[in-house]
């Protein structure tokens, strides 16, 4: 763009240095000048017009590789977030696991207490029973 407005600067320049030149040299010349000047311009105008197109080709196919190659970060961000994701309820479901395991000891552990102390229980409330039995047979023998 730079090119473009320094080529633009110059033009202007160039039209209005040779008009003062030429109108105050050869003023029956202007006619003629004026007409060459006209096709000189076109002339540059188009020239400018194909460069300004190439460089408006030119970003546009850079913006096009900038998104697409923003388009795959994204994509590549978005990959990893879900192994990222996929990793933490992976490592979840095993902490679950060995929490469900351990709690399952704990209850077998606890229900084999149970089961102990209601053996115990029954045990010595059958040595009651028989010892109360017991007395109760001897009391019946007087």
């Amino acid at each position: 763009m730079t090119l473009v407005f320094s080529l633009c600067h110059w033009s202007m320049e160039w039209r209005a240095g040779v008009q003062s030149h030429y109108q105050v040299s050869h003023a029956p010349f202007n006619h003629l000048l004026a007409n060459q000047m006209n096709i000189v311009e076109r002339r540059a105008a188009a020239a400018l017009g194909a460069l300004l197109t190439r460089y408006l080709q030119g970003y546009a196919a850079v913006q096009s590789a900038e998104q697409a190659e923003l388009a795959e970060l994204e994509a590549l961000e978005e990959r990893e977030r879900r192994e990222l994701e996929a990793g933490r309820l992976e490592a979840e479901r095993s902490e679950l696991v060995k929490s469900e395991a351990t709690s399952l000891k704990l209850v077998r552990t606890q229900s084999a207490r149970v089961a102990a102390e209601e053996a115990r229980l029954a045990a010595e409330a059958e040595a009651a029973s028989s010892a109360t039995f017991a007395q109760f047979q001897e009391f019946l023998a007087f």
